[in-house]
């Protein structure tokens, strides 16, 4: 189980390497970058007809843990373990959990900072990216912001690890974000499995939806509560999951309204793609296949996903603090991350 729990700190993998430089950005017009809603970058920039921009603070404001490699040169960025992209320098191909994906351009360097196309940001999030017609400004996961020209020095910047928390956001089941390790035990009424990472890690035995799970719940080194999720227990068809999954993305569009994107399919090899939805086990299975759709609350980011791994499938729901969970993510990163 703490393996399960690690691989799902979050996936897809990009690059930040120092490749040739090209023509200089404050050349160019420049276009705001907007995720979720809040500003992260205004330097998005037309290069050779395709709208590029730095890769690291979009993905960081999607949630993914990006760190990079030194001697392989390859950057990943993070975010579930159903997406894991990778990047070397200066080359148009990607690898989308192992399967190879062409780029338009590849990523360019520009005053140090790595630009990829907006395009493939789209692609392997799942997100929606919309652009004013007015101003050029580029919404992603929202609908553009009518007359939005907050100031550059506005950039919202990724949560700091050392802001105070909001213990009054609902979390994960009962608990609310920040609580402790004794409080959560005490606040959960599922029976108690195990305690795993220096009792970092509590797994219960319970349910969601109807369906058997395992509850598990992740607290950062100082004992704070920054995630929880439910692993659906490994015991249907392949073909069940997907009906499985569509029906717990119905029940979370009741509670929480519509995902943040349309969207809710990667596909790595279109194999399957013409088969009807009901018979796509077999593809997420083999690994052609994650379902993934999110949801954003007040403090909280809620991920269903179903994907592949060894012609499993595995079907799960975490809940992560927007706050916390970046640091529990750098904490787990820390340990790997070579640089970034």
């Amino acid at each position: 189980m703490k393996q399960k729990a690690l691989l799902f700190t979050l996936i897809i993998s990009l690059l930040l390497v120092a490749v040739a430089p090209v023509a200089s950005a404050a050349t160019q017009q420049t276009h705001r970058v907007y995720v979720y809603g809040q500003l992260v970058t205004s330097n998005a920039i037309n290069y050779k007809g395709t709208t590029i921009a730095p890769f690291k603070p979009i993905l960081e404001a999607l949630g993914y843990t990006i760190s990079y490699n030194t001697q392989t040169k390859t950057v990943r960025a993070v975010k579930m373990d159903a997406m894991i992209i990778s990047f070397t320098a200066n080359n148009k191909k990607v690898f989308v959990n192992g399967q190879p994906m062409q780029l338009t351009i590849a990523p360019q360097s520009i005053n140090g900072t790595t630009y990829v196309p907006l395009r493939f940001v789209s692609e392997v999030s799942g997100e929606d990216v919309n652009v004013d017609p007015v101003t050029k400004n580029i919404f992603i996961a929202t609908a553009p912001i009518a007359g939005n020209t907050a100031p550059d020095n506005n950039v919202s910047k990724p949560s700091s690890v050392n802001k105070p928390v909001n213990k009054n956001v609902n979390a994960f089941r009962n608990t609310k974000w920040g609580m402790t390790i004794s409080q959560v035990k005490k606040s959960e009424t599922a029976k108690f499995r195990q305690s795993e990472d220096s009792g970092k890690v509590l797994v219960y035995n319970g349910e969601v939806g109807g369906l058997d799970a395992d509850i598990v719940y992740m607290f950062t080194k100082s004992g704070s509560l920054a995630g929880g999720a439910y692993f659906i227990s490994e015991y249907l068809a392949s073909d069940d999951y997907v009906y499985e999954y569509d029906g717990l993305k119905e029940l979370f569009i009741k509670k929480y309204g519509s995902p943040t994107s349309r969207n809710d399919e990667f596909w790595r090899d279109t194999l399957f793609q013409d088969e009807p939805r009901y018979n796509w086990g077999t593809a997420v299975a083999a690994g052609h296949l994650s379902l993934m759709s999110t949801w954003k609350t007040n403090g909280t980011t809620i991920t269903l996903i179903l994907y592949g791994d060894a012609f499993v499938c595995k079907l799960a729901v975490q809940y992560t603090s927007d706050e916390l969970y970046p640091k529990l993510e750098k904490e787990r990163g820390d340990k790997e991350m070579i640089g970034i």
